[in-house]
């Protein structure tokens, strides 16, 4: 379902045959396992992925673990006072880009948890930067500790300010 937590789990690794020129080729083979899954699912950057043995347990503790570390992200609350301040940094180091357009994004709170969710208000919709929403959603995983799981960000139309 959309919006939930995801592992990747390469299971039977201890059939993994390791180089015998090299100790420890386990680890690199993982590496090069790793980077062919980021290759061909792009979209799942955000999920862990961990190898494991059923056969003799191995990585199996380490699989529990980042479980109960999703689920607890997947559950994790960021303050709208906590996140308003945090995006007028983001703001300052990176402006919406636009030209004479002049986006803004107005405030940003966080809508629902598992499946994280926010909803940023903005200036104007139409044209709003796709590539800044994906730096918001960067921001968020870095700042507020949810960098396992997928974050959606929904851009709405903010109310105009009273003259």
């Amino acid at each position: 379902a959309e919006g939930r937590g995801l592992l990747i789990v390469l299971n039977k690794w201890d059939l993994v045959r390791r180089p015998a020129d090299t100790a420890g080729g386990g680890a690199g083979r993982a590496s090069e396992a790793r980077e062919r899954i980021r290759f061909q699912f792009p979209v799942l950057a955000y999920a862990p992925v961990l190898t494991v043995s059923a056969a003799t347990g191995a990585g199996v503790a380490r699989l529990l673990a980042t479980a109960v570390e999703v689920h607890a992200q997947l559950t994790r609350r960021a303050g709208t006072g906590r996140l308003n301040q945090a995006l007028a940094g983001w703001v300052a180091r990176y402006r919406p880009p636009g030209g004479s357009a002049n986006y803004r994004i107005r405030y940003l709170v966080q809508v629902s948890a598992n499946p994280v969710r926010f909803a940023a208000f903005v200036n104007r919709l139409a044209g709003f930067p796709a590539s800044y929403t994906q730096y918001l959603e960067n921001c968020i995983r870095r700042d507020f500790d949810v960098p396992n799981v997928p974050v959606a960000i929904e851009l709405r139309q903010s109310p105009k300010a009273a003259r």
